[in-house]
Formats: C-alpha cells, sequence, structure tokens
C-alpha cells in the first residue's frame, strides 16, 4: 500500500503539500486524485509561479480545500527583491 493509503487507514484526513514548488511535481495530479479517492482535505502551498490555467481546473475538480501563496512583502520591489523574479508578486 502507498503513503496515503496507510496514513489514511491511520485515520490522517488533512493532506498539506508543500516544499520548494509543488507545481514542479510532474506527478501532483496523480497524487490528488489519490488524496480524493481517500477523502482527504487537501491544503497546497505554492509561491503560485508555476501554476497552469487548466492546473487551476484541476484543482477544483478534484476537490483541493485550500491553495495557500507566499507573500513576502506588499511593496513589489521587496517581495521580488526576496524572491529574485521581477513581477512576482
Amino acid at each position: 500500500a502507498d503513503v496515503l493509503s496507510q496514513a489514511s487507514e491511520l485515520g490522517a484526513m488533512d493532506l498539506l503539500l508543500s516544499g520548494g514548488e509543488i507545481f514542479l511535481r510532474k506527478d501532483l495530479m496523480t497524487i490528488l486524485e489519490a488524496a480524493r479517492r481517500l477523502k482527504y482535505r487537501v491544503r497546497l502551498k505554492t509561491h503560485g509561479g508555476r501554476i497552469k490555467p487548466e492546473q487551476v481546473e484541476q484543482l477544483v475538480a478534484l476537490g483541493v480545500s485550500a491553495v495557500d501563496f507566499s507573500v513576502y512583502a506588499l511593496d513589489d520591489d521587496i517581495h521580488d527583491a526576496f524572491t529574485q523574479r521581477k513581477g512576482s508578486l
């Protein structure tokens, strides 16, 4: 059995996916499909720069309960300096 199934059998109900940039994972939607089958409440953490429009639709269809976006400052220049990516806010 896989980790999600084992955790579900032990009573886990929530799944938080983060670390690095979650949208770089090629198998993200496969993981989310498995989580949905197991009735997890799913939350994602991302900087948001890698999300494609079609992925947004998939997230909704897969019942992702929350997507948290990293905001390091409300000032564009400070945020961009932190992320080292112009226009990232």
